[in-house]
């Protein structure tokens, strides 16, 4: 029996997109593997990525198994990444769109976004030169560096170890001589550079550039649409004004404590669909707080998911999908992977979605507060 489909929506440009999708960010490697299995096993067609989740070499695992054993072809999934803040110069736009590619095992995306409008220092990593500029380098071998992780290992100080950048060669050699297995193959160069104090090291690159970097990429055939992530109304009328081509989704966090219902409308009047990151209140973001408020245990939440005979999660699953927003819930159980999708054989009533919407309280969960300096952040207007 085939699974049941999550329906789709149709994009500015005449594309679809499936309307709910699996979100991978905070997916660890070692697990997010198996959880994309599972979820193209149970009908996900939609998979929400990012170069910086730094987990798209085992997402492409799971692709490449779940096309080979016959259970979806390329053609019928719908996969998104992310231009990192590191990478808005546009020459660096179709490589850096290209490792995602490599990582993922594809030929295209079918969506590549810009992921946040700041940037951040470019090729901020320091490399010794000599004094005509040229790379200093060394002979230690690779293998004695391994070693050393491995003492690391037995002394205590690191639970696990891996590779970056290592090609397949590099990481067989490093099988054939090793007594610990590294547990993971990082690619990409530094995502959040830092200055001499420890905060974030900014760029002047404008995102603009990197938009006609993106447009780039959709001429030459690298991702069939292009969109933004994490931009606000007068930076998207900024993009609208200096682009050719429209934005086909915005990605922002939304959820019932943040339910963007202005920035929502606004886009909707330039035919840009609104994707829902965090439905779910990002209980598992790394600087949560324990006293702030769960939203799967918010009270009158829980009463609608009772009355309906579903989890509060489904409900504010589907009050995405009945506001015609895109949605990607992120989770590695499997049973909460294929619970997430049964969101489409029933409908919240009127009076219950104007509940939820009653407990919008500006509740944002990714604020980045620490980088609130930088002239392109994005939460500094109304929406």
């Amino acid at each position: 029996m085939s699974p049941k489909l999550a329906p789709s929506v149709k994009l500015n440009n005449g594309k679809k997109m499936p309307i709910h999708g699996l979100g991978t960010w905070k997916s660890k490697p070692g697990e997010v593997t198996q959880a994309v299995k599972d979820a193209i096993a149970c009908g996900y067609r939609h998979l929400d990525c990012a170069l910086v989740y730094g987990n798209e070499a085992e997402v492409g695992v799971a692709i490449k198994a779940k096309i080979e054993d016959g259970t979806v072809k390329r053609e019928d999934l719908f996969i998104t990444s992310k231009l990192w803040n590191t990478f808005h110069s546009k020459s660096l736009v179709v490589p850096t769109l290209k490792e995602s590619l490599t990582n993922l095992g594809l030929d295209y995306l079918d969506l590549y976004l810009i992921h946040w409008p700041m940037g951040y220092k470019e090729n901020a990593e320091l490399f010794p030169k000599d004094d005509k500029g040229k790379f200093l380098f060394t002979d230690v071998d690779y293998l004695d560096t391994w070693s050393g992780m491995e003492d690391a290992v037995a002394q205590g100080l690191t639970k696990s170890i891996g590779v970056s950048n290592y090609n397949s060669e590099q990481i067989q050699r490093t099988l054939d001589n090793c007594k610990i297995k590294p547990v993971t193959n990082q690619e990409g160069g530094e995502k959040f550079p830092t200055n001499a104090d420890g905060t974030t090291a900014f760029s002047d690159v404008d995102y603009i550039e990197a938009w006609q970097g993106l447009e780039d990429a959709l001429s030459q055939g690298l991702v069939h649409s292009i969109g933004v992530s994490n931009f606000n109304k007068d930076q998207i009328e900024r993009v609208l004004s200096s682009g050719n081509i429209v934005p086909v989704t915005n990605q922002i966090e939304c959820h019932p404590y943040l339910n963007q219902k202005k920035l929502i409308d606004w886009c909707r009047t330039k035919n840009i669909y609104i994707t829902a990151y965090s439905p779910l209140g990002s209980p598992d973001r790394p600087w949560a707080k324990p006293e702030d408020p769960l939203l799967l245990e918010e009270p009158k939440l829980v009463a609608i998911a009772e009355k309906y005979k579903r989890t509060p999660a489904q409900i504010a699953i589907r009050y995405q999908v009945q506001r015609d927003v895109i949605v990607i819930p992120k989770s590695v159980t499997k049973s909460r992977i294929e619970s997430n999708l049964q969101v489409f054989d029933f409908k919240l009533s009127s009076e219950d979605m104007k509940t939820i919407d009653s407990f919008d309280c500006n509740g944002r969960a990714l604020h980045l507060d620490w980088v609130k300096e930088h002239k392109y952040w994005p939460f500094n207007t109304e929406f």
